[in-house]
């Protein structure tokens, strides 16, 4: 096998997985007038949230943050949200193989 053609071969490889990975995702757009506190996915269905995707950061009013979401097996996830005022939004069931976008009003 030619070098570049081995070269080749390897960077399509990568480019394939990088593809894949990425597409597995869920893009939060805070446009509600206050910080998103707290982001959790979790497989659809599973008992509690996990942890927070967060961790100490927030999401400020007019911004967005993509989190790759994968468990190994599933599409399916639920996820949530919690505002700083306290109120929690969630989708239930939602599919994340192709990647979405979650814009909290």
């Amino acid at each position: 096998m030619s070098l570049r053609l081995f070269v080749a071969s390897a960077l399509f490889a990568v480019s394939a997985t990088t593809v894949t990975a990425s597409a597995q995702s869920v893009n939060i757009y805070n446009d509600s007038g206050q910080d998103v506190l707290e982001f959790y996915a979790t497989s659809a269905g599973s008992n509690g949230w996990g942890r927070d995707r967060l961790g100490s950061g927030v999401i400020p009013h007019g911004y967005n943050q993509t989190f790759p979401v994968r468990d190994g097996s599933s599409c399916r996830f639920d996820t949530k949200v919690v505002m700083a005022n306290g109120r929690e939004l969630v989708q239930w069931n939602w599919d994340l193989c192709n990647g979405a976008r979650w814009t909290i009003r």
